[in-house]
């Protein structure tokens, strides 16, 4: 099974939120849209652009047809250092 690569849709976003605060530091937009190769769905985000030592969350947006789903399980968290 880890050679059976899965896709997220095209209309599938990230978020970075702050995650003490839970406040947006990235919205979902048009430009927060994951890519996609080979090897599965992926993003490139600069981290300088996050304030250093602290913790952040990762949240996905998937649009299906008339569905929306957020996935935002803290399973996606990390820490800028210096």
């Amino acid at each position: 099974n880890y050679l059976n690569v899965e896709y997220l849709p095209s209309s599938s976003y990230y978020s970075i939120k702050d995650y003490k605060t839970n406040e947006d530091v990235i919205p979902f937009d048009s430009n927060t849209k994951l890519s996609l190769d080979g090897n599965g769905n992926y993003f490139n985000f600069r981290m300088s652009t996050l304030q250093k030592e602290r913790m952040y969350k990762i949240l996905y947006k998937v649009v299906s047809g008339s569905n929306v789903y957020i996935f935002d399980d803290n399973q996606f968290s990390f820490k800028v250092v210096k």
